[in-house]
């Protein structure tokens, strides 16, 4: 599975551009405003100054002012604040966090800061840390904003966007999950970095169920070839070891979604179509891939040619026979039998047919009930009936290769390609 890029993925803007990506001009002009009335002569004179210097962007002018006034002793808490204000726009501006914190620290200290200013104060700073790629200290302003605002979804994804780079991948995926949550809770759809996020977490974790979640939101509400290839890969390895018949309804899946690409794909799941007695579909895989210009070309034509002769053949014969065995099985006493020729009548695209013949078998109580309403289903699902196909898979039992196999189908059936 190819690996998501999550260096490049999107990242708040105030990250980018560090601690100034944000500035606080309307907190610093009414700070400004309010200096005129500081009790103090000695502090209002060099933040006067120090504001002129600001407009015209020289910083290192403006903080000597400043540092000047923060050393007169006993300073209103209000002088503090606007003092200290000035020097983290100052600080921040010349990208000196650690002063800029500092600055900040003293300020909100004074008791004059608002909620408001406070919160977007420790962004920035959150922000530069991050773009400094200090991680831990990141998180640790992000945790700050989180106590107030634990919904927050842009500072929810610097923890766990920080998690990642730091190779804490457990908390990278608990991080992502909080802000999928809340996205889906406001209404939104999470974004597609979000959940590439969480699905290369957990695929460094080797976790293949978070990854097969993650991806599942993806092929719903990002579908790429890339992400139904990898979903589909993924549940192949997750049913390794099951039936002939649970590997040919992976290979149908890709054939439906038109993931299939090289000749030994169509070959493969041919033959295992005329393993299960379905010469119908072998026949109608082959003719895919010749349709496709895969088959037929190259140095395995003439055995191409022969595997699609032999079913075509073995078809021919298969649907003239279909009428009498639908008779026969309908006097025995499971449904068995009768699921499977509605089974080879989907294979010959008589959808409805298929539908009857199956309905009329899970009546009679076939052995594996699972597999009959997973039958049904796609025969509906193939049939352009979608909805009724749903329906049909929700009684299947979870956790069973029937349920995981239905699951994708109902996903695949909803794709629609760009």
């Amino acid at each position: 599975m190819k690996k998501t890029n999550i260096v490049s993925m999107v990242v708040l803007s105030l990250v980018m551009g560090g601690v100034a990506a944000q500035p606080l001009v309307p907190h610093v002009a009414y700070a400004a405003e309010k200096a005129k009335t500081f009790t103090h002569k000695e502090v209002a004179t060099p933040a006067q100054e120090a504001q002129a210097l600001m407009q015209q962007k020289k910083w290192k002018e403006a903080i000597d002012k400043l540092e000047g006034a923060n050393k007169v002793a006993n300073k209103t808490p209000f002088e503090t604040y606007v003092v200290n204000l000035f020097l983290f726009q100052c600080y921040a501006s010349v990208q000196d966090t650690a002063n800029a914190v500092k600055s900040f620290e003293t300020s909100q200290a004074s008791g004059e800061m608002d909620a408001a200013t406070a919160s977007t104060i420790t962004k920035q700073i959150m922000g530069s840390y991050y773009g400094a790629k200090n991680y831990p200290k990141a998180i640790e302003y992000a945790q700050k904003i989180l106590k107030d605002s634990p919904n927050d979804a842009d500072t929810l994804l610097i923890v766990a966007q920080a998690n990642y780079l730091q190779s804490n991948y457990k908390g990278t995926v608990e991080g992502a999950k909080a802000a999928i949550k809340v996205a889906q809770a406001s209404g939104k759809p999470p974004t597609e970095s979000l959940l590439g996020l969480w699905m290369s977490a957990d695929y460094k974790l080797e976790n293949n169920v978070g990854v097969i979640a993650a991806l599942e939101q993806l092929v719903t509400l990002y579908p790429k070839e890339d992400y139904w290839r990898d979903l589909v890969r993924l549940n192949q390895v997750a049913l390794k070891g099951g039936s002939t018949k649970t590997n040919l309804d992976v290979a149908m899946i890709k054939s439906y979604l038109g993931l299939m690409k090289s000749s030994d794909e169509y070959i493969d799941a041919a033959q295992l179509a005329l393993q299960e007695g379905l010469p119908g579909t072998a026949k109608a895989l082959m003719e895919s891939g010749v349709k496709a210009g895969v088959l037929g070309q190259g140095a395995s034509k003439d055995r191409e040619t022969r595997l699609l002769t032999m079913a075509t053949t073995q078809a021919k014969t298969d649907e003239g026979s279909l009428a009498k065995g639908v008779s026969e099985a309908s006097n025995q006493k499971t449904g068995d039998a009768l699921v499977k020729f509605g089974e080879a009548y989907a294979s010959y695209g008589q959808y409805d047919k298929a539908v009857e013949t199956i309905q009329a078998g899970i009546t009679k109580t076939p052995t594996n009930a699972d597999d009959a309403k997973l039958r049904l289903g796609i025969a509906y699902i193939q049939g352009g009936k979608r909805q009724q196909g749903l329906d049909a898979f929700k009684g299947i039992t979870a956790g069973t290769p029937s349920a995981q196999v239905a699951r994708l189908w109902s996903l695949a059936s909803g794709y629609k390609k760009a």
